[in-house]
């Protein structure tokens, strides 16, 4: 006897690149569609993954708002509802602020047995939006987190700790191995046997990137390292021009790259700086890298 699918609504606010999108389109190619049927919402059907999500053959439903105070928005709440309802969604996993708040309540108003709301940052609101998603975070079954941090952070905040679950991302650690020194992109760089600390996101944590900047000041008489930044952001021209007039050559500027680029970018890297928070930075690669980033430093 064939037992029924399990439906799944999985909702984004959008497409674009990012990493709550990526690990979503990776999760969709991962799971057991034999077990599991599965349908996605957003409310702007935009961005390049939406071609990742059609290859797939899952359908797409587009609730566009406008604005979360406008009459449409609510007339879109409504129509979520009534097609979570008709087709007997069982379970609604949202995504990120927008889609919690337009989506939490959807699946709640269209009797879906489990809501499950997920948190993969630890970006701050104002205090209005802040209480608007804790709100809608007790009337979620269960809260998903990618890691301890925000977790603490939730609870600290308020939230109800009993339905914060932490679930790490899965990543393919294939598509990241360690490369040969030698490398397509060591070589157009000309950093064949260099030290090499990369960035890769969005120049907009300033405090945080100048630090770097600071470091490979500190750094550049040393011969053996050099700095990649990967990625657009407000703050690349400023980081660009403090590089500049420090005189650093040793310090790479990339803009935007496509994302089957990116392997190759941390394969090539001997280490990978992450920013979790404005003021902080963070590496999250191999933990022993810190103490030779303290090393450098030295005299």
């Amino acid at each position: 006897m064939e037992t029924s699918k399990i439906k799944i609504l999985k909702f984004l606010t959008s497409f674009d690149i990012g990493g709550t999108e990526r690990h979503v389109v990776n999760l969709l190619r991962g799971l057991d569609r034999s077990k599991f049927d599965v349908s996605m919402a957003c409310l702007r059907r935009q961005g390049p993954f939406l071609k990742d999500i059609e290859r797939l053959d899952i359908p797409v439903e587009e609730y566009s708002l406008g604005s979360f105070r406008s009459r449409r928005a609510l007339q879109e709440l409504f129509r979520c509802a009534r097609w979570i309802r008709t087709n007997g969604v069982q379970i609604v996993h949202t995504y990120g602020f927008y889609s919690n708040v337009f989506g939490i309540p959807a699946a709640k108003l269209g009797g879906a047995p489990y809501a499950i709301a997920s948190v993969r940052d630890t970006l701050e609101f104002p205090p209005v939006q802040s209480a608007v998603h804790k709100l809608v975070g007790r009337f979620a079954d269960a809260i998903f987190v990618n890691a301890d941090v925000i977790r603490r952070r939730l609870v600290a905040g308020g939230y109800n700790g009993a339905k914060i679950k932490v679930v790490k991302n899965g990543v393919d650690l294939s598509r990241f191995a360690p490369a040969a020194r030698r490398t397509p992109l060591r070589s157009r760089l000309g950093w064949d046997d260099k030290f090499i600390v990369t960035y890769a996101g969005t120049h907009g944590m300033a405090h945080a990137l100048d630090k770097v900047v600071d470091a490979a000041a500190r750094l550049a008489r040393r011969d053996d390292v050099r700095f990649l930044f990967v990625g657009e952001g407000a703050e690349r021209r400023a980081l660009e021009d403090k590089a500049r007039s420090a005189g650093l050559d040793g310090v790479r500027f990339f803009g935007s790259v496509p994302r089957e680029s990116m392997p190759e970018v941390y394969a090539t890297a001997d280490l990978c700086l992450v920013p979790l928070r404005k003021a902080e930075l963070f590496t999250t690669v191999i933990p022993s890298k810190i103490f030779e980033i303290a090393a450098m430093e030295r005299p």
